[in-house]
């Protein structure tokens, strides 16, 4: 209880300014796939996560379009509450029609995390993020067809989180429900939002061409999540509903500005506490119909497809590295979860201390309520007998 108070007024400043980059994994570890669980790794935790996202369809005589993206993720909890994250993507198709991609490095990224923050006997938990993304290299390749809008600037995310855990003992072995809410802040005034040098773009409604037009906002977006893990001995199974709202959309030749919803199902296998393999599909469920820019020619947003703007579905790979602390125990093992130390041991033993202590005091509120029962039930007694005396002298006079 003394954690939630302290920590109140900074969980109430993520969660007014709240949101993130749901299009790319922020963190390692205490997520699903797009979605943010509320609780963070113990204290001297290392994460290690590789991510890659595709999506292929043929474009007819131009061939077959790809969107390929690939990420890493690296975390580290400074204490059972505090966590960074550093993000890096090193692969992202440019979608352009050139078959060119933007590599070694196409943005990178710093997440702050705040979490297990529990109440409720540790049922409930709650935290908060702040990202905060840099792009690398020149901005027309960072807001490509088939990706939800990146950004061509510094970007700020900032996200505010609630789950539950099925058990307030054993958390990462039961099932839990996962929401996400929060706000994105991009600084994209006066950008290159596309290469048109040579093809340019009408301006809507007029024949006046634009050549390289610049940006003339900064687009801003309202971000929400909705997770469900379950686990089982040697598997994982997820489902999410994740998207955005444009507060203040993008310029009208921006590619992705419009609102969007995707639905993610996926698995997670995990034959030993130090690795994790998850796959998983991304399928849009709204946001399908392009809004974007006007091209000149007729020509398309890029990668050879008309009308498209978001990959109308995703296949997503990641792999998961537990660095610290080193472990090796097979998660198949129905006796694994007994191979705690004694840190873990005296976690448990505080839980459970709790767990006895809010039974007490139930106990306690029991035993007053029947003790005042009692006193009413007596004073009512006392009263008919009162009433009853009356009765009589009445009578006898």
């Amino acid at each position: 209880m003394r954690q939630i108070v302290k920590f109140i007024p900074h969980f109430t400043f993520l969660v007014l300014m709240a949101g993130s980059s749901f299009g790319q994994s922020l963190t390692s570890g205490s997520k699903i796939i797009h979605v943010q669980e509320a609780r963070t790794p113990k204290e001297g935790t290392l994460t290690f996560y590789n991510n890659m996202s595709a999506f292929g369809k043929s474009a007819g005589s131009q061939g077959t379009a790809w969107d390929v993206r690939n990420a890493i993720n690296l975390d580290y909890s400074f204490t059972d509450n505090l966590m960074i994250a550093a993000n890096a993507t090193l692969y992202q198709d440019l979608n352009d029609g050139s078959g060119d991609a933007n590599t070694p490095v196409h943005d990178f990224s710093l997440t702050f995390k705040a979490g297990s923050f529990g109440f409720s006997a540790d049922y409930f938990q709650f935290g908060g993020l702040i990202n905060l993304s840099f792009p690398v290299g020149d901005s027309p390749k960072h807001n490509t067809a088939f990706e939800v809008y990146r950004g061509l600037g510094p970007a700020l995310h900032l996200e505010g989180f609630l789950s539950y855990y099925g058990d307030n003992l054993f958390p990462d072995e039961s099932y839990s429900l996962h929401s996400n809410l929060g706000i994105g802040l991009y600084f994209d005034k006066n950008k290159e939002a596309i290469n048109t040098k040579q093809a340019g773009i009408f301006k809507p409604g007029t024949k006046i061409v634009e050549n390289a037009p610049k940006t003339t906002t900064g687009p801003m977006e309202f971000r929400y999540g909705f997770g469900a893990k379950y686990p089982f001995s040697f598997i994982d199974l997820y489902g999410e509903v994740w998207g955005n709202v444009f507060i203040k959309e993008p310029d009208y030749f921006i590619q992705a500005r419009e609102n969007y919803t995707y639905l993610t199902i996926g698995i997670g296998a995990k034959p030993v506490d130090l690795l994790r393999l998850d796959i998983s599909a991304d399928i849009l469920a709204n946001g399908s119909k392009n809004n974007s820019y006007f091209p000149n020619k007729g020509d398309d947003l890029g990668g050879g497809l008309k009308d498209i703007n978001y990959a109308p579905w995703k296949i997503n790979i990641g792999f998961k590295v537990n660095i610290l602390p080193f472990k090796t125990t097979y998660a198949i093992d129905p006796s694994r979860r007994y191979e705690i130390s004694e840190r873990e041991a005296t976690e448990i033993r505080s839980r459970v201390r709790i767990i006895e202590e809010d039974e007490a005091v139930t106990r306690d509120k029991v035993e007053t309520l029947k003790a005042k029962r009692k006193d009413v039930e007596t004073n009512l007694k006392q009263l008919r007998d009162l009433l009853k005396q009356l009765d009589t002298n009445q009578d006898n006079n």
